[in-house]
C-alpha cells in the first residue's frame, strides 16, 4: 500500500500511515524543502517520526539542482549513500527566455507591464491560453492586479477568494462590478502559486522584478509549455544590483538567489547556460538543443524582443516623488523666520485673503513646482499703494505683493491659501502700471486673484522647491541613521543573550557556548523567568513568516543595510559578504515575545493602533513585514523593536 503526501506533510497523517501499515510513501514537490521556510519548519517536526519508521520513501520533483543535491539530502534527513537518484534533463525546449531591464528614471515598470500584457494577449492564437505574472510580495500583487484589472492569488486572501480567482482565471472570463463580462487571461500571483496550480496551456509567464531565486524561475517558468506549445518566460526588472544577499553562505543560498541575479544581468551567455549548469551540471545553449525556442541573447530580433521594446516606448514616464504636505509646512516654518509676523490684510479688490496654508494640496497643485522664479532675484519697484507695511525688516528681495493670478471663473471655490486650480496661470514677471491696466481689462466672467505676502515670501527664493525636496530627503536620512544608531546600541548589548528572556522580564541570560539555555524552551524555568509563554508555533516559526525586503535588510536578522549609497547598517553588523551575521533571530525573537506576552501585547496594540485580527501570529507577522520606501520608517516590526528598546532604556515595561 502506498500513499502520496503532496506539498505539506502533517504529523497526524504520518501517524495514520503507521497505524494503517503503509509500506511506501510518495513525496511530491520535495524541492519545497529548499525554497519554502515554512515547509522546512513543518518537515522538521515530522522528521523524527519518519526516521523512526521503515517506510520506503520515493521523492518526486522536476527541479532539484545538482549543486544543492547534498544540501537537500541533509534537510530531508536521508542517507544519500543509500539513496538512488534518477535524474532527467531540465531543459524545456518549448520555453523562450527573455529579460528586459527598464531604467526606473526613464519609464515606469508598472506601465511597461500593463502595455506588455495586452500586446502578448493580442498576438496569441490560442483561445484557451492563460498567462501568469509572478511578484515577490502581496502588496505588489494587489497593486498590479488593480492596475491591470485581472485576477490575483496570494496567501493574504481567504480560501474562497483564492478559489474564485483561480477558477475565474481558468475560465478566461471576468465579470466586472457593473455585471459586464469580459475576457481576462492574466493572473498576478506570489511564489505560492509556482508549485501550487497547473493549467494545460500557460502561454506567457512574467516575473516582475527580482524577488526570488533561480529555483523559483525554473519552477515557475515550468508552468508554461506543458502542452508542448511555445511559452514565453520573461523577466521585467528595474533593479541594477547584480548580487543578492552577499552575506549568505553558499550552503545557505538554497533558493539560488545569487545565481538569479547573475542570470538576470547576463548579456553574453545563452539564457539556458546558467540554468542547465545549476540544475543538471551540464551547461548547454539554445543552439545545442534541436528544436529549442531561442532566448533573447541567441535571437535578439525576435517578435517578443520587439514587443518588449515597444512596451517601453509606450510606457509612462516615472511619477515624481512628492513630499507630504505636513513635511513641507514644517520645512517652510523652519527656513522662513517669523513668517507669521508678516501683516495680512485684503487684496486690491477688497476680498480678504488668508495666509493659512493648512489645506494646500501639494500633490494635486503644480503651482509651486511649475513657478518661474527667475524674476524673483531682482529688485522690483513698487508703489506705496501696492506694497503693504512689513512689521519686520525682511531679508528677501523687495517684491510687489500685487502678483495677480488670471484664471477663468469655473464655478469652483478657491483654496484659502495661494494654491489655485491646476488650470490657473501665475504671472511672475515684474508688473508696472501698464500691466496693471491690461489685467484690469479682463473679460467679464473672470476674476483676478492676488497672492498674499506670506505666499510671496514662501516662494521668493530661487529654487525653493528644490531645496524643500532636498531638505526633506536629508531629514529622512538623518531620522533613519538615528534609528540605526539605536539598533546598534541594542544589538551590541543583546548579542550573546537570550532576547526572549530580556523582552519578557528584562533578564540577561547568556546563550554563548558553555551555557545551557535554549531560547523559548528554557525561558520559563527557575532562575530565568517565571511562568510560560503561549507556544504560538515558537519564535522560529514566527521568523519564517516574515520576509525582509531584499538588499534593504539583512536576510538573517532584519537589521537595515546600506541603501542607495546611504549608510544605514549598524556599525556592529558585518558588511555583506565580509562576515556571518551574529544577530539571527534578534528582532523576530523580540516581536514574537511581545506578541505572546498578554500584558506587553496589550501595550503594543494600544501604542500602534493594532486591530484584534492581529492577535493571530500569522496576521501579526504579515503586518510586521510591511515596508514603504522613501520614508523615515523601517519595516513595521523593526519600528516596534526600536520603540520597545527605547522604552526599556527609560526604565519602562520591565516588570509588566
Amino acid at each position: 500500500m502506498g500513499v502520496s503526501i503532496v506539498q505539506i506533510i502533517f504529523t497526524f497523517e504520518l501517524r495514520l500511515c503507521r497505524s494503517e501499515n503503509v509500506q511506501r510513501i510518495f513525496w511530491d514537490e520535495c524541492h519545497q524543502l529548499l525554497i519554502d521556510r515554512t515547509y522546512r519548519f513543518k518537515w522538521s517536526g515530522a522528521l523524527a517520526l519518519i526516521l523512526d519508521s521503515t517506510w520506503q520513501l520515493i521523492h518526486l520533483t522536476a527541479t532539484l539542482p545538482i549543486i544543492l543535491q547534498d544540501t537537500w539530502a541533509q534537510l530531508a534527513g536521508i542517507n544519500k549513500d543509500r539513496t538512488t537518484f534518477l535524474r532527467g534533463p531540465t531543459n524545456r525546449l518549448e520555453l523562450a527566455y527573455n529579460v528586459l531591464y527598464v531604467n526606473p528614471k526613464e519609464r515606469d515598470l508598472d506601465s511597461v507591464a500593463k502595455h506588455l500584457t495586452r500586446m502578448l494577449e493580442n498576438i496569441s492564437t490560442y483561445k484557451d491560453a492563460r498567462r501568469i505574472i509572478f511578484v515577490a510580495s502581496k502588496t505588489v500583487c494587489d497593486e498590479l492586479a488593480n492596475l491591470l484589472g485581472c485576477y490575483k492569488h496570494h496567501s493574504g486572501m481567504d480560501v474562497d477568494d483564492k478559489h474564485n480567482h483561480l477558477e475565474g482565471w481558468k475560465s478566461g472570463v471576468m465579470v466586472d462590478f457593473d455585471k459586464i463580462s469580459r475576457r481576462e487571461t492574466w493572473i498576478i500571483a506570489t511564489p505560492g502559486l509556482i508549485s501550487g496550480y497547473d493549467y494545460h496551456l500557460v502561454e506567457d509567464i512574467i516575473f516582475f522584478e527580482i524577488g526570488y531565486g533561480l529555483l523559483n524561475l525554473v519552477q515557475g517558468g515550468g508552468r508554461g509549455g506543458r502542452s508542448g506549445k511555445k511559452a514565453n518566460v520573461i523577466l521585467l526588472t528595474s533593479n541594477q544590483v547584480q548580487t543578492c544577499h552577499q552575506n549568505l553562505e553558499p550552503a545557505d543560498d538554497m533558493e539560488l538567489l545569487e545565481l538569479m541575479a547573475q542570470w538576470a544581468h547576463n548579456t553574453k551567455l545563452c539564457r539556458r547556460w546558467i540554468i542547465s549548469d545549476a540544475m543538471d551540471g551540464q551547461p548547454t545553449t539554445c543552439a545545442e538543443l534541436a528544436g529549442a525556442q531561442l532566448c533573447d541573447i541567441c535571437q535578439p530580433d525576435s517578435q517578443i524582443t520587439g514587443l518588449l521594446r515597444k512596451a517601453v516606448e509606450l510606457a509612462d514616464k516615472p511619477r515624481l516623488a512628492t513630499m507630504p504636505t505636513q513635511d513641507i509646512q514644517l520645512l517652510l516654518a523652519s527656513t522662513i523666520p517669523n513668517i507669521q509676523q508678516i501683516d495680512s490684510g485684503s487684496n486690491q479688490i477688497g476680498r480678504p485673503y488668508s495666509d493659512d496654508m493648512d489645506d494646500m494640496d501639494f500633490e494635486d497643485d503644480s503651482l509651486i513646482l511649475d513657478l518661474d522664479l527667475t524674476s524673483l532675484n531682482m529688485h522690483i519697484p513698487t508703489t506705496q499703494s501696492s506694497k503693504p507695511h512689513m512689521s519686520h525688516q525682511s531679508t528677501t528681495p523687495s517684491i510687489s505683493t500685487l502678483i495677480p493670478i488670471y484664471q477663468p471663473h469655473l464655478g469652483m471655490q478657491t483654496s484659502k491659501s495661494f494654491g489655485t486650480p491646476s488650470n490657473a496661470v501665475l504671472v511672475t514677471q515684474p508688473m508696472g502700471l501698464k500691466h496693471m491696466q491690461t489685467l484690469g481689462s479682463a473679460p467679464k466672467g473672470h476674476h483676478i486673484q492676488t497672492m498674499s505676502s506670506t505666499a510671496i515670501a514662501a516662494v521668493s527664493d530661487v529654487g525653493m522647491n528644490v531645496r524643500v525636496a532636498a531638505s526633506g530627503n536629508q531629514l529622512m536620512q538623518q531620522t533613519k541613521k538615528g534609528k540605526s544608531q539605536t539598533l546598534n546600541d541594542m544589538a551590541s548589548t543583546l548579542c550573546g543573550y537570550c532576547v526572549i528572556c530580556w523582552t519578557w522580564k528584562g533578564i540577561f541570560t547568556k546563550i554563548i557556548p558553555g551555557v545551557e539555555h535554549r531560547p523559548m524552551a528554557d525561558c520559563g524555568k527557575a532562575n530565568h523567568c517565571d511562568g510560560k509563554l503561549p507556544w504560538g508555533g515558537g519564535p522560529t516559526y514566527f521568523a519564517t513568516k516574515i520576509d525582509f525586503k531584499p538588499h534593504h535588510f539583512c536576510w538573517h536578522c532584519g537589521l537595515p543595510q546600506d541603501v542607495n549609497h546611504v549608510q544605514y547598517r549598524p556599525s556592529c553588523h558585518p558588511q555583506p559578504a565580509k562576515g556571518r551575521c551574529m544577530f539571527k533571530g534578534l528582532t523576530t525573537g523580540i516581536l514574537f515575545t511581545l506578541h505572546q506576552h498578554p500584558m506587553l501585547w496589550v501595550i503594543v496594540k494600544k501604542k500602534f493602533g493594532l486591530k484584534e485580527e492581529l492577535d493571530k501570529v500569522e496576521k501579526f507577522a504579515s503586518w510586521c513585514q510591511g515596508y514603504e520606501e522613501n520614508t523615515a520608517n523601517y519595516w513595521m516590526g523593526l519600528e516596534i523593536v526600536i520603540w520597545f528598546w527605547t522604552e526599556r532604556q527609560k526604565g519602562h515595561m520591565i516588570n509588566v
